[in-house]
């Protein structure tokens, strides 16, 4: 090769692509680019590489020269002489070192090549090639020649983003866990001398760094400070051996805490490095670029691990040495805004990490400064976060964030012990006020902001949404000073709702409307506000979202048991309608009592406001609000979880033991409240959303339904189902309206009225009501022609929402009573669906219906009702594709639509499909005829299959659900597979080879377990001369090859090589086949022979059993190792 030429067509090639568009045509472009696509395939390339980089200076040249010397290194290693490595090691790293004005792009590349040949061959030196250039560096980073400190740094960086990451590191020809070892080498013999020369460096230069730095000091402690970020956040290796994909993810947290091992500690424990970056800090604070390093940094020192064996002083020693400098700081300075988050990161850290009974462990003087000065900068960040609100053009909420990081910390602390109570009541206080108009808060009021409502309700998030972790902090503290959180909450909420009522009233009695209203919305806003916090002052999140009652108040009522008045907690609770202080003696009464007695007050004046035709002048959000507290409260207090808690204080047992009448007349008064706002408020969702939560809430157990359905409150509101209201109600919401009513109404035998009981009843008035509605609109008149009315539309898509709805609320004991009603609907979706499929909406609610019943019921039907809902259901598909197929339009939302719809028959046979994992349904006699839900499954496959294209698949969630489907039913029932037609099968086998490479990872991993599933049953059962067998074998060759090039992830070789040994057992002679046509492709007999020996160890003494499939497994990294390495070209 004529290197001098092929230099120069490199460098006018370069001068063309860089060009601008005007200056150059197409054709030239074009010809440039085809020079540099040859060049990137050239094999053994070094001596026109040296030519390149010895003479020419085009930086584009140059840097893809340098990376066409890496590519080749890597595949041509191990025929590569050592002394040729060496050469090249030695000559990149002078090359960098002298031409210290090399474009930075380029340095970067050449030295990435250094970094991985030092590693490769430290797997054969143990490091020594790596050792001489660390000795290099540090004579480097001390010349005081800022050019040579900078390309010092460079080099370190290079070597540490090489070694950081095993999962994802350069492919050099090393198995992952070849990576892992050389990675753990590295931090134990250099990452710690590393991060001595950046101390060192930082300790150099920090007396000399101006108040301007000039470029290459800023350069130079810009490079400093990352490295210093990146060993402090370093991934070390597990001293525990875990899985790669365990690995993985701890690689890939972004600030893992920091665990060096033993041996760094005395490095640490003897130097003052949390001093000396507090110190860096305050000298560049003012520059954001360099203080977001020394923020990581301190952050990452924070989270410092000291191993538990480490003894007790030592651990002291080092937060003393951290805590001391983090408050001379923070005493010294003015925090500006910019440091607010990163200083509460740090605080967040540092807490998390060591908590309450390590810093407990400090001296006295150093906790109480500590705790004081932290809760200072709380109350001040909190303060400041709410001007940050008040602002609705402000984009940055960096005093919210820093407030709930200070917040999280004190929660992690654990602070019980800690802080004193003044210290808690004043950051209870402080958000409390934040939240509360003046005077008796520090919020100002609306009209004072320029802003108007619509803006408000257009910018703003839900405030339960946005400040949850801030409310359910607050709620803990509130709990750790439950006499003063209790009063204050129970003072605030009296007198706001007093303050709403005499305002109502006024209002309301007004007839000529000059009453002002300007200060009605700041009473919501604070109610709203004070709902929110009392909902986390006296419940508790657990886990699995569940509400529960909170220790620290059973033992804050039992403690104030001696000197409480039970009858007088009672009746402040029972009579809403007044003010606590209205009851003689209500200073005896329980003070959680009074305050549960508040928000029943609020509930009372709202539905007195509502009932007397004031329901428009009524806040929503607080009406939301109301609803969502009084929804956690009943989960909590009426039949919880853990009621031996509640019920240690006889207070409390007395109101809300389930068998009590004061807990009768609560679900009542609740009911009541739910009725008032679904007849006088349905339009508005978000409420009425919140309020059949609350109904839900009431019926979830047995206990409670059956005294929801003694209260009279609660047939009131079934005779409120089929009015004009409930048409106003969402979809969801009317849902779940019926899902409740059923929940409490189906399934219990309490006598109603005479000989009826009270499921009877229920069935008559609610399910087979809608179900004679909806029957007698497809009876009447000509249902080919009122189908295309608007009104019989709405009617049909109403009364199905509803009985879905009934069928959600369906239980085990109550589905036999209420199936039979559902049972005379089948025949009638059929008929819906054949006459209105050009309605959208109609075909949505009859496919919407028929997934509540698989959800809901399904599985508690008998055999015989079973067989009659799957026949209806594919009865209903088939009328439903006989219309979709060849059908055309010109409407916009079309697809859209035929998506929905096709999501909607998929979510169905996966609900079919749940039959055969869980049937609870009674067996029928012998003549009755059982069908498989998995048969049926497939049956409805073949069916919708014609309909859908590669265009609708690649819609994510309906190609999820569809191979979901298809992989559930063979990993389930794999002999149904072998039975289906050969149409089916070709198509479904289409499917899964498309799914393989088109639609992402989790679809390709999918195909993978189908096709494992599919393997391995033929090799269990033999089947090899099925029909089946002779379709699926090119998988086979389709796998080797997606392994081979890497267009499957890293992350599914796992599943790929799973799918890939059942393939192998499942076809041996196919196999070798395949293996002998590679081998015969190949016309390098060096590389046949490299290929033979691979694919040899890859199935070497392999068995079909699992400890076959481990061994496989085992030997699948080599292998792809070894045979990437030969065939691919990167």
């Amino acid at each position: 090769m004529d290197v001098v030429r092929a230099t120069n067509d490199l460098e006018e090639a370069a001068r063309v692509l860089l060009a601008p568009p005007n200056i150059v045509t197409n054709e030239q472009r074009n010809a440039a680019e085809t020079i540099y696509l040859d060049f990137r395939k050239l094999r053994s390339p070094y001596q026109l590489v040296r030519h390149i980089l010895d003479n020419s200076s085009v930086d584009l040249v140059l840097f893809e020269s340098a990376g066409l010397l890496k590519e080749s290194l890597i595949r041509e290693w191990k025929s590569i002489p050592e002394s040729d490595i060496n050469f090249w090691c030695q000559y990149l790293f002078n090359y960098v070192i002298g031409k210290p004005t090399l474009a930075a792009f380029v340095r970067e590349k050449i030295l990435q090549i250094v970094a991985v040949i030092v590693k490769r061959k430290s797997v054969d030196d143990a490091g020594s090639t790596r050792g001489e250039i660390l000795q290099h560096v540090q004579t480097m980073i001390g010349s005081g020649d800022p050019s040579m400190q900078i390309i010092g740094c460079s080099i370190i960086s290079s070597l540490m983003q090489e070694y950081a990451n095993t999962v994802k590191s350069s492919d050099v020809g090393l198995r992952w866990e070849t990576h892992l070892k050389t990675k753990k080498e590295f931090e134990t013999a250099d990452l710690r001398r590393i991060f001595e020369y950046c101390l060192n460096a930082l300790n150099a230069l920090f007396d000399s760094i101006p108040s301007q730095p000039d470029r290459n000091t800023y350069t130079l402690l810009s490079r400093l400070l990352a490295i210093s970020e990146s060993v402090l956040s370093w991934s070390f290796v597990p001293s525990m051996a875990f899985g790669k994909r365990l690995v993985g993810l701890f690689e890939a947290e972004q600030n893992p805490p920091f665990k060096p091992g033993r041996d760094w500690l005395n490095m640490l424990l003897g130097s003052d490095v949390p001093e000396l970056f507090f110190k860096i800090h305050w000298k560049l604070r003012t520059f954001p670029d360099l203080s977001h390093h020394t923020v990581n940094c301190l952050t990452q020192l924070a989270s410092l691990h000291i191993p538990p064996s480490v003894i007790g002083d030592e651990r002291t020693k080092w937060l003393e040495k951290f805590v001391g400098p983090f408050l001379g700081f923070l005493n010294s300075v003015e925090l500006n805004e910019r440091e607010v988050v990163g200083i509460a990161m740090v605080f967040r850290r540092l807490v998390y990490n060591y908590q309450s009974e390590s810093i407990q462990r400090l001296p006295p003087e150093l906790v109480k400064a500590f705790a004081e000065r932290f809760g200072q900068l709380t109350c001040q960040f909190c303060v400041m976060s709410m001007q940050e609100d008040i602002i609705q053009n402000s984009d940055d909420h960096l005093y919210s964030e820093a407030f709930e990081l200070m917040l999280n910390g004190w929660e992690f602390m654990g602070c019980e012990n800690l802080i004193s109570d003044d210290l808690k009541r004043e950051i209870f206080d402080t958000f409390l006020r934040c939240h509360i108009s003046l005077p008796d808060g520090l919020r100002p009021p609306a009209s004072s902001l320029n802003t108007t409502d619509t803006e408000i309700e257009e910018t703003t998030e839900n405030d339960r949404i946005q400040f949850r972790d801030q409310l359910y902090i607050i709620g803990h503290f509130g709990r750790m000073v439950p006499e003063h959180s209790l009063k204050t909450l129970h003072r605030l909420l009296e007198a706001k709702t007093s303050q709403l009522n005499q305002r109502l009233q006024q209002i309301h009695s007004n007839i000529d409307g000059s009453v002002d209203m300007t200060d009605l919305g700041e009473v919501y806003e604070d109610l709203h506000w004070i709902l929110l916090v009392v909902a986390n002052v006296i419940c508790m999140n657990g886990d699995a979202d569940v509400v529960l009652f909170p220790s620290e108040l059973a033992t804050y009522s039992q403690s104030q048991s001696r000197t409480v008045h039970v009858e007088t907690s009672i009746k402040i609770l029972t009579t809403p309608g007044n003010k606590t202080t209205d009851t003689l003696g209500y200073e005896a009464a329980d003070m959680l009592i009074c305050l549960i007695a508040a928000i029943f007050r609020v509930a009372d004046v709202e539905r007195h406001a509502a009932d007397a035709g004031m329901a428009q002048l009524l806040s929503p959000e607080l009406g939301t609000t109301l609803m969502w507290c009084l929804a956690r409260w009943t989960q909590a207090y009426l039949g919880p979880c853990d009621s031996e808690n509640l019920f240690v204080s006889p207070v409390l047992s007395a109101a809300f033991k389930l068998d009590s009448e004061t807990s009768s007349w609560i679900i009542g008064f609740l009911l009541n409240k739910i009725e008032s706002n679904l007849r006088t408020q349905p339009a508005e969702q978000e409420l009425v959303s919140e309020t059949v939560q609350l109904l839900i809430g009431l019926v979830n157990t047995r206990e409670k339904q059956q005294m929801v359905v003694r209260s009279g409150a609660f047939w009131s509101l079934v005779r409120l189902h089929s009015g004009s209201e409930i048409s106003q109600l969402s979809s969801s919401s009317r849902k779940r309206f019926f899902e409740g009513l059923t929940l409490a109404g189906a399934g219990h035998k309490e006598r109603q009225d005479g000989e009826e009981n009270a499921e009877e009843y229920y069935i008559r008035q609610v399910p087979k009501s809608l179900q004679e509605r909806f029957s007698e609109i497809l009876r009447v008149g000509n249902f080919d022609r009122l189908v295309h009315e608007e009104a019989v539309r709405s009617g049909i898509v109403l009364t199905l929402e509803s009985l879905a709805g009934v069928v959600r609320g369906c239980q085990l004991t109550s589905t036999p009573s209420v199936f039979p009603v559902i049972r005379e609907l089948l025949p009638d979706l059929v008929t819906v669906l054949d006459k209105g499929h050009n309605y959208t909406l109609l075909v949505e609610s009859v496919l919407d219906f028929l997934i509540s019943c698989a959800k809901s019921v399904l599985h508690f039907l008998s055999e015989r009702d079973t067989s009659l809902f799957y026949n209806s259901t594919l009865e209903s598909m088939q009328v439903y594709a006989k219309h979709r197929k060849g059908r055309l339009t010109v409407e916009k939302n079309a697809e859209d639509e035929f998506f929905n719809d096709l999501t909607m028959l998929m979510d169905l046979l996966l609900n079919l499909l749940t039959k055969d994992m869980l049937d609870m349904g009674f067996s029928e006699p012998a003549d009755v005829e059982k069908m498989s839900a998995s048969a049926v499954c497939l049956n409805g496959l073949f069916i919708v299959m014609p309909l859908l294209s590669l265009e609708l698949l690649r819609f994510p969630s309906l190609c999820q659900q569809f191979f979901k489907t298809i992989t559930y039913v063979a990993e389930i029932h794999t002999e149904k597979i072998f039975e289906l037609p050969p149409e089916m099968m070709t198509q479904i086998l289409s499917s899964i080879e498309i799914g393989l490479t088109t639609y992402g990872p989790n679809v390709t991993s999918l195909c993978c377990d189908f096709l494992q599933a599919v393997a391995l049953f033929i090799k269990r059962k033999n089947l090899q001369g099925s029909p089946l067998y002779q379709a699926a074998s090119h998988f086979l060759k389709i796998m080797l090859d997606l392994i081979i090039s890497g267009k499957i992830s890293s992350e599914l070789m796992t599943t790929a090589s799973s799918s890939l040994y059942a393939l192998i057992t499942a076809y041996q002679t196919e196999y070798q086949q395949l293996v002998q046509e590679i081998l015969a492709a190949q016309e390098d007999p060096d590389c046949a022979e490299k290929l033979a020996t691979a694919f040899n160890s890859l199935t070497k003494n392999i068995q079909s059993d699992p400890l076959g499939r481990m061994k496989f497994r085992d030997n699948f990294e080599n292998f792809l190792v070894e045979v990437r390495s030969i065939l691919i070209i990167k």
